[in-house]
């Protein structure tokens, strides 16, 4: 990552909202329409919401998380996506750090998740989320991490 400007934004504009769809259509595209495109009506409305946390990078947003807020500690992230053109370069760990950072701050302690891909689950393991059948309050949800734990 280097001297480049990483930052997160807790407070997306319009702006940084089309710079991912823009790049979402465009790995779409690419995919035959596989990918997360798809969902695109859910994270506007997580935009609308305040529901969305953005990263960008030399103030180009690559990434967001889409989350929800299950009770006054628990926060689900639902979508994590980074630009395809900065994966596996760091990011998505760092950008997942920092929201957990974010939401600490805010007094939630309890992170849950569920991977769409193998990459996903490597990275959340990675990160000290546990794998579990599921979550009995949250059954959608296969990934938790406590952060009272650290």
């Amino acid at each position: 990552m280097g001297n480049r400007m990483f930052e997160l934004i807790t407070n997306p504009t319009k702006k940084q909202l089309s710079e991912i769809k823009e790049w979402m259509e465009v790995e779409s595209k690419l995919s035959n329409n596989e990918g997360l495109f798809a969902n695109w009506t859910i994270i506007e409305r997580g935009f609308k919401n305040k529901e969305l946390l953005v990263i960008t990078l030399d103030n180009l947003a690559i990434g967001f998380n889409l989350f929800s807020e299950l009770n006054k500690h628990v926060i689900a992230f639902d979508i994590i996506e980074i630009n395809p053109n900065y994966r596996f370069k760091g990011f998505g760990q760092k950008f997942i750090v920092e929201s957990i950072n974010y939401f600490l701050e805010r007094e939630y302690y309890q992170f849950i998740a569920n991977p769409i891909n193998k990459n996903s689950k490597k990275l959340l393991k990675k990160l000290d989320f546990i794998e579990v059948d599921c979550i009995i309050e949250y059954p959608s949800y296969n990934f938790s991490f406590n952060a009272k734990s650290i």
